[in-house]
């Protein structure tokens, strides 16, 4: 059963970060990672890159080659990697049950 979606705002902090992937990944779960530019997904790469080095990570956004966003969330959504880096292209329609969006 699905729980209720619960939505912090605050400043961009790290630990908040690390604590959410770390918390999912204990309980066997997968995180989507947010950014609202395309620019932004290099830095939130390296970011959990160096947070979690051992860490599944694929992306997703509007400026892939035909289909490739949607392979990528496929592959996400088969349990592949632990983390989905997407821009906010994710919010239209993808319905993950074992993922969090942070």
């Amino acid at each position: 059963m699905r729980k209720p979606t619960k939505t912090y705002v605050q400043e961009y902090n790290e630990a908040i970060i690390k604590y959410s992937i770390q918390t999912e990944l204990d309980r066997g779960g997968q995180c989507y990672y947010v950014v609202p530019r395309i620019s932004m997904l290099q830095e939130a790469h390296d970011t959990v890159s160096r947070l979690f080095p051992d860490i599944r990570i694929i992306e997703a956004h509007g400026r892939m080659h035909r289909n490739g966003a949607e392979e990528n969330v496929a592959t996400f959504a088969e349990g592949n990697y632990d983390v989905l880096l997407a821009t906010t292209v994710i919010e239209n329609g993808v319905d993950i049950p074992s993922g969090t969006c942070f």
